[in-house]
């Protein structure tokens, strides 16, 4: 294998160095789209709302640090609204946006501080790694560590993504139940999303 690995050539330019070597990157990138489902599950069945390719249009000014185990971050800040999501049916759409608070908050954030590799990484696909995050939903922020995420480059995108299981109460959000608690929502939620950045020439 070639010992010096180009990563993101045409995006962020950070080279994985087998000595060690620090590299640093500064660049703009255009918030292309965002794709987020959240899922859930009752004591009866499950339940799944999308916010399917949100575009946002905004203009990030993204710090990259390679420092030979991990890539981190500064700017990688993105923001969707709560209304946004869908969960296919509208009385079901309503209570999901009522559980996560939206007339109060209206935006859900994520802000992506770090990805580590893993510790035999294969670098031509950089999958199962860890993403180190600030959630903020229902106005409640919380670090999370997605183990499940991946960052890949085509053409002059980089796309990101990953899943991961949160509870509700972390986020000052009680589980409902209707029906006179004969329908009770689990505590956990599973999370995957994808995010499409484009390299602003």
């Amino acid at each position: 294998m070639i010992r010096r690995i180009l990563l993101l050539s045409v995006g962020l330019g950070w080279i994985f160095d087998v000595s060690g070597q620090v590299d640093k990157a500064e660049n703009n990138y255009v918030v292309k789209s965002i794709s987020i489902i959240i899922e859930g599950k009752t004591n009866v069945n499950k339940f799944s709302c999308k916010l399917k390719k949100y575009v946002a249009n905004d203009t990030l000014k993204i710090n990259g640090i390679w420092n030979g185990k991990s890539v981190e971050f500064d700017g990688l800040y993105l923001q969707v609204p709560v209304d946004g999501f869908n969960c296919g049916l509208p009385l079901m759409t309503s209570d999901f946006r009522n559980l996560l608070k939206s007339e109060q908050h209206p935006l859900l954030s994520m802000e992506i501080s770090e990805i580590y590799l893993p510790p035999s990484p294969n670098l031509s696909a950089l999958e199962n790694m860890t993403a180190n995050t600030l959630l903020t939903i229902g106005g409640t922020k919380q670090t999370e560590e997605i183990y499940d995420s991946y960052l890949n480059e085509m053409d002059n995108e980089l796309i990101l993504g990953g899943k991961h299981e949160l509870n509700m109460r972390a986020y000052q959000i009680e589980p409902p139940s209707k029906f006179f608690g004969t329908i009770v929502v689990q505590e956990q939620l599973d999370i995957e999303f994808e995010v499409t950045l484009q390299l602003v020439e």
